[in-house]
């Protein structure tokens, strides 16, 4: 089923705004987690900054791979609560439903790689 607006003329302008924000939350949940992992350590400003993020990212359709890729790591960062697999993925033995989430993320970003 085809979307009016989804047009393929200028895929990259397409999600620019979600992509800048997906960039925006990787940057700051990489600058929140330090050796112990997840947010414990973070400010008050820097909570609310990621809280924000995400219901922005939330509320935006994505229109390409790259935004399905933002959208789906705000989702993986959500289910893994921000833990020591955020960016490494899950270890052997996680269940299906963690495996299968960052499997579908990786899907998207290689993708989204491709153009």
């Amino acid at each position: 089923m085809a979307d009016a607006d989804s047009s393929t003329a200028f895929p990259d302008e397409q999600d620019s705004e979600l992509i800048q924000l997906g960039e925006a939350y990787m940057t700051l949940l990489r600058d929140t987690h330090g050796p112990n992992w997840g947010l414990h350590a973070a400010t008050n400003e820097q909570i609310h900054k990621v809280c924000t993020l995400e219901d922005r990212i939330a509320e935006i359709p994505a229109r390409t791979n790259a935004g399905l890729a933002v959208r789906l790591f705000a989702l993986w960062s959500i289910e893994c609560e921000r833990d020591e697999t955020l960016f490494a993925g899950p270890p052997e033995g996680t269940s299906i439903t963690r495996r299968l989430a960052w499997g579908v993320l990786k899907d998207a970003e290689r993708l989204a790689a491709r153009g």
